[in-house]
């Protein structure tokens, strides 16, 4: 049994937790070391699931989550794509198949990235 359950009986202590995550919901997930998008960038698959199961408990407190896992993801997904265009202006007066070479490593990075995520989404959330 918690200090806190000794304290307040399970109807007050569902208030207070609804309160605190409410009230301070922003805070936490923009926290810079230990936010959000923190946890992402920094992989951190299993705080991502205890914020998935902390934000589950208040009325649309996954929706800023959902928000920023669509921002970084987009982001990653963004930086490739300029990668790949990047490379492709490099490499316009070389031959055919290093072009070539250079969108399957484009498509396998991208299948990557997705694969990355799906797992996030199937494991953290």
């Amino acid at each position: 049994m918690s200090s806190s359950s000794v304290v307040l009986n399970n109807s007050s202590a569902a208030r207070v937790q609804h309160e605190l995550l409410t009230v301070y919901a922003t805070q936490l997930l923009e926290k810079e070391h230990s936010g959000c998008h923190a946890l992402l960038r920094d992989d951190k698959v299993d705080d991502l699931s205890r914020m998935y199961r902390l934000f589950s408990k208040i009325p649309k407190g996954l929706d800023p989550v959902s928000s920023m896992f669509k921002q970084h993801v987009t982001a990653e997904g963004t930086t490739l794509v300029k990668q790949a265009e990047d490379a492709a202006s490099n490499k316009k007066a070389e031959k055919r198949d290093v072009v070539g070479l250079q969108e399957q490593v484009f498509v396998r990075k991208v299948i990557e990235l997705h694969d990355k995520y799906l797992a996030y989404v199937n494991d953290c959330f």
